[in-house]
């Protein structure tokens, strides 16, 4: 039952599905054909919705096409040379919320005033769509019919270099016919924002400066705690030590023209303990010797640590992980180093998650505590570490299914606090009590975020000298659709617990201290609009446009296959 429980909960967050009658616990539903109407009309619409919304990347709407897709008594808004309600320049960028505008054009003037919105986009480079929200709007005759939400996004190129940027959701009213068919009542918007800049702020130049066979074209190369970078040889340029879980980690050095090299064999570190299975890294001095050593987590093994043995210049590694993994077999995710008992010695949290395939499924989806547990070593000096766990009162939450965690001094005491980013279920916070344990405080201080959590970052967002939360979460359109309804299985309760499982990223303010002695949170991520970033993972806090302020940069995404259900 739990299988299949999971593998439901996994396939509604991600794809259409259909459902039974809802009793009071969704942890023991099943889901049969016929529950998901939503889902179904949608699907019927399909081919209508595609009329309206393939002409946004065909550069116009036919008139063929309009009759085909709109009803008799159609009404849509004016999308050209809309009104802004708030207008600003940042950092070269323009950016125009729409204003609320009145649907009252007919099929024909909506359709030229449609037409020359797509017109003034220039030469489309990119759209998406996705459906985001789907509500039952029965008609007056009985006949089904839905409101959709769909997220669209485009880029466009302007005749004057200039990329042009829409968001919004397109709302469209659909209504089934007599005879079967459905058609496009009414077309709407909402949270539409127009942005245009002089050009992209990046580039990808990745296959100029990396060396041949950096991306490993079908090698599955994909790695769960990211690159690695630092200067690991002191010549002033930041090097790149790549893990890799299906192709041997590498070691890139910069040549001092932003170039790199492979010199992976040449720093002693061709190894096969790094052949295969490596998917995190930390360069960090673990020895208080002024150089930098390197630690690398093994997806199954645990941890591996390497002394940086510079010599007149020279840097070469060497193993100094002793006979076995440190920490010991796992399915680990990432690693967060620092110095959490003061003791001048810098100590390594490894992240740990358990293994998840067809057969193996988390025992719940929103509070899953049968994770493999979380690790702290507490570095002895000489390459040398302790488990310290259970003694630092790192157990509870341990349990989690963890990918990731961030060390600060949210509270400003002066010691070193740790997040950890839990899938399914709560976050973990643990206030770090100058005495060498910690204390699990996320529900008192309002950190736990629900969610799939994926990555997490500490940084002052309001300049208020009070560190701030940015946790990645994974964002789900279907998850999203389903859990609006009335008949997802469980209670209201339950209902809203997992709609926030699909909802996305959190960015938790810092309030500062309170009456009761320790901080709290709350909770700011749609006032700030930093939500939405699909299936988001690792995340950065940066000053990318020089203004004295910190931006954030989400990576996304995952495989996708063929066809919409396989993704």
């Amino acid at each position: 039952m739990q299988e299949k429980l999971v593998a439901l909960i996994l396939a509604t967050l991600l794809i259409a599905c259909a459902g039974e009658a809802p009793t009071a616990d969704p942890s023991t539903d099943t889901l049969a054909e016929g529950s998901w109407p939503t889902e179904a009309f949608s699907s019927e619409a399909g081919s209508t919705k595609k009329l309206l919304l393939g002409s946004i990347e065909a550069g116009g709407l036919s008139a063929e096409a309009a009759t085909q897709a709109f009803a008799d008594d159609f009404r849509g808004e004016d999308f050209h040379q809309r009104p802004a309600s708030a207008s600003r320049i940042e950092s070269g960028i323009h950016l125009a919320d729409w204003q609320e505008t009145e649907a009252s054009l007919d099929a024909t003037a909506f359709r030229e005033r449609w037409n020359d919105w797509l017109t003034a986009l220039g030469e489309v480079q990119t759209v998406e769509v996705h459906t985001w929200e789907i509500q039952l709007r029965p008609q007056a005759s009985g006949l089904p019919g839905i409101e959709t939400h769909e997220a669209v996004w485009i880029l466009a190129r302007l005749e004057d270099g200039r990329l042009r940027e829409e968001r919004l959701y397109l709302v469209l009213d659909l209504v089934k016919l007599e005879g079967g068919e459905w058609k496009i009542a009414g077309v709407g918007s909402e949270e539409g924002r127009t942005t245009t800049a002089p050009g992209p702020f990046f580039r990808d130049v990745s296959a100029q400066v990396l060396p041949a066979g950096y991306d490993q074209i079908g090698a599955q190369i994909y790695t769960d705690g990211g690159p690695v970078l630092a200067d690991f040889d002191a010549d002033g340029d930041v090097d790149l030590f790549l893990p890799r879980l299906h192709a041997p980690a590498r070691l890139y050095e910069n040549d001092g023209t932003g170039h790199f090299e492979d010199t992976t064999a040449a720093r002693g570190l061709e190894l096969n303990s790094l052949r295969q299975g490596t998917n995190s890294g930390l360069f960090l001095d673990l020895d208080r010797d002024g150089r930098l050593d390197l630690a690398v987590g093994n997806k199954q093994d645990g941890l591996l640590v390497f002394r940086n043995q510079a010599n007149g210049g020279t840097v070469r590694f060497s193993d100094a992980t002793g006979g076995e993994p440190l920490a010991g077999t796992g399915e680990w995710e990432s690693l967060a180093a620092a110095d959490y008992d003061r003791d001048g010695l810098v100590d390594i949290y490894l992240t740990n998650y358990n293994l998840i395939d067809i057969e193996h499924q988390p025992e719940s989806y929103v509070d899953a505590r049968d994770g493999l547990g979380n690790v702290l070593l507490r570095n002895l000096g000489d390459f040398r570490f302790e488990d310290a766990t259970a003694s630092a009162g790192l157990t509870p939450g341990a349990e989690r299914w963890s990918y990731a965690a961030a060390w600060a001094d949210y509270d400003r005491d002066g010691d070193l606090d740790l997040f950890v980013a839990n899938d399914y279920g709560p976050n973990s916070l643990y206030r770090n009590r100058d005495d060498g344990t910690f204390a699990q405080v996320a529900t008192e201080v309002g950190a736990e975020d629900y969610g799939n959590g994926m990555g997490v970052l500490w940084a002052d967002v309001d300049g208020d000298l009070w560190l701030d939360a940015y946790i990645s979460n994974m964002q789900s359109f279907a998850g999203n659709r389903i859990t609006l309804l009335e008949n997802f299985p469980g209670s209201a309760e339950d209902r809203a617990l997992y709609r926030r499982f699909s909802k996305g990223n959190t960015l938790l303010r810092n309030l500062g201290e309170q009456a009761e002695g320790d901080v709290a949170f709350e909770d700011i991520t749609d006032q700030a609009g930093v939500r939405g970033a699909f299936w988001a993972w690792g995340n950065l806090a940066l000053d990318y446009d020089a203004d004295a302020d910190l931006d954030l940069f989400v990576c996304g995404g995952f495989y996708t296959g063929a066809s919409a259900k396989d993704t």
